[in-house]
């Protein structure tokens, strides 16, 4: 390491920070060295074996310049803050190396706990870490170096926030406050005016909330507790456990993010290994139709573009060119491409590729602007895009989405929804109405020129068995659902689509019908979700010796 990349700590007489940051990565914290003329503390080891040995050869150079003790706090016992501790035992133990956890990690070290530590979540194998101080055990004691002297700890439960207090025997001091909530070992360490703060800023992000033991009533008691602590002065600098450090104001602005986030965070479902593998496939589903809906939104806007500046409308296809950030969203998608690849090759992990989908969701839609809203964009192509994004997210948090599930009757719904598929001529009436409004006519001469015919060589036809079918389901997610199907089906070619409704016991069913259907059998499990989520089980069956995918629908009571 260069002498420029150790920096002094402010309050520690001598006290120098060598940090070893990283650009944000779930698999593999940062990790810091300090140094004194007395000692040598290590802050997190992260999970990347490159990372471990710069650390582990500066150590060596250190002690070999200078002998003194070695102490390793670990902030939290998740894998990708301490997995190198693990695999490096043997160092650890040959060179008298002292570890510090709280104690509910250090239980969890010891023992191997594949739950606590996440190494069920990132399939990693493990085994037993011993450690030495099990902070926060509400008593005082020591902890022998090696060389006849202790570290002295000292615990104040009745602090602003619980601390405790370790003296080594230079007289320096390091102060660590218990900030449960990510996990129920996490903590920050004070030194001198550096603050560690470990996951603390990332406890409420999707697929970091949620977590195994993941308590956002701890979280807010703990960021309060920071927050008093970075109030009361003598802070200057933040270190995250991923990603760079901060000023304590910029912390303090963080906090106040992260209580927001929590309050929208607290409902969340846990976050397991079936709730990883459910997102891992959706992540991939969402991929496959961002890559078959967004292009066809951003034809259609240049198509639209194209034509109102032939009809002289020049200002407002400009407007519409600048609707949608396309090129972004291509960007955003080609790199989700790559990404997806790596991950089918298995150079990154389930966490990862769900991380990954829930950041490429919150770039796209914010690259979607306007689009969301604009009528003559296809309102049922917006709706699925837009969904198909927050649904991702719903899916990594095990939220519902957020429109109910009514009481409907099939009949009139398909009735109207299977017309207007098969009719446009509610937009030419739309033009006639918005004659004596110019803002009016634009806006319904926009939606006319983006309507595509897209089923005028296809026969769709409704039928049932009852005037009136009841069920409980999303009406509007219904019927995009069934638009995206027959999509499918008349881009495979299909000329008749039968959609029928009728009474089965203590269900009402909804059949999709055309020969075109065995081709899309691919499709299933797109299928499958998209109507889940509308209140309704998917299946494909075979109905009047025909392929059919059947919609089952529960009753209202």
């Amino acid at each position: 390491m260069a002498e420029t990349d150790w920096q002094e700590i402010p309050g520690i007489e001598g006290a120098h920070i060598l940090p070893l940051t990283r650009r944000p990565d779930v698999c593999c914290s940062n990790a810091y060295l300090i140094a004194t003329e007395h000692e040598i503390v290590i802050i997190d080891t992260g999970a990347d074996e490159a990372q471990m040995e710069t650390l582990v050869s500066t150590v060596e150079a250190l002690t070999a310049e200078r002998p003194r003790p070695i102490c390793l706090f670990l902030t939290h016992c998740h894998l990708d803050h301490c997995l190198q501790a693990i695999r490096r035992r043997s160092w650890i133990e040959e060179k008298g190396v002292r570890v510090f956890a709280h104690a509910a990690g250090a239980e969890a070290l010891e023992s191997g706990d594949e739950m606590l530590t996440l190494a069920n979540i990132f399939r990693w194998e493990i085994e037993p870490l011993p450690v030495d101080g099990h902070l926060h055990a509400q008593d005082e004691r020591e902890v022998a170096l090696g060389n006849g002297e202790t570290i002295l700890c000292e615990h104040d439960e009745y602090a602003a926030i619980p601390v405790d207090r370790l003296t080594f025997p230079s007289g320096n001091r390091i102060s660590v406050y218990a900030t449960p909530g990510h996990s129920p070992d996490s903590i920050c360490i004070k030194v001198g005016e550096h603050l560690f703060i470990g996951d603390l800023l990332f406890s409420a992000n999707p697929g970091v909330a949620g977590l195994h033991r993941w308590n956002p009533a701890a979280l807010l008691t703990s960021i309060q507790g920071v927050r008093q602590v970075l109030t009361d002065g003598g802070i200057t600098l933040c270190w995250n456990g991923h990603g760079r450090e901060i000023t304590a104001p910029a912390a303090l602005r963080a906090l106040g993010k992260l209580e927001d986030d929590l309050g929208r965070m607290k409902a969340i479902g846990n976050f397991d290994s079936e709730r990883l593998r459910e997102s891992v496939d959706y992540a991939q589903d969402m991929l496959a139709e961002a890559n078959r809906l967004f292009p066809v939104i951003a034809g259609r806007i240049y198509y639209l573009s194209y034509y109102l500046e032939v009809l002289g409308e020049a200002e407002e296809a400009a407007r519409y060119q600048d609707l949608i950030e396309s090129d972004q969203i291509d960007t955003f998608l080609t790199d989700f491409d790559a990404f997806a690849t790596e991950f089918r090759e298995g150079r990154k992990i389930d966490i990862q590729f769900v991380l990954k989908a829930v950041q490429v969701s919150a770039k796209i839609e914010g690259a979607f602007g306007q689009g969301c809203s604009d009528p003559a964009v296809d309102t049922s192509l917006v709706r699925r895009a837009s969904r198909l994004l927050t649904d991702c997210l719903h899916t990594v948090c095990a939220f519902d989405p957020p429109d109910p599930a009514v009481p409907v009757d099939l009949v009139p719904l398909m009735t109207e929804f299977v017309g207007r598929l098969s009719d446009s001529s509610h937009l030419e009436e739309g033009l006639v109405a918005a004659a004596e409004d110019e803002k009016a006519f634009r806006s319904a001469l926009a939606q006319r020129i983006a309507h595509l015919p897209l089923f005028e060589g296809v026969h769709i036809t409704f039928v049932h068995d009852a005037d009136s079918l009841m069920v409980l389901t999303r009406p509007e997610r219904l019927c995009d659902g069934l638009t995206g199907v027959i999509e499918d089906l008349a881009a495979a070619g299909a000329e008749e689509i039968t959609v029928s409704a009728f009474r089965t016991d203590g269900t009402v069913s909804l059949v999709v019908q055309s020969g075109a259907l065995h081709t899309n059998l691919p499709r299933i499990r797109v299928w499958h979700r998209r109507f889940a989520r509308c209140g309704g089980r998917c299946d494909l069956r075979t109905v009047q010796e025909m392929p059919a995918l059947v919609l089952d629908f529960t009753k209202p009571q």
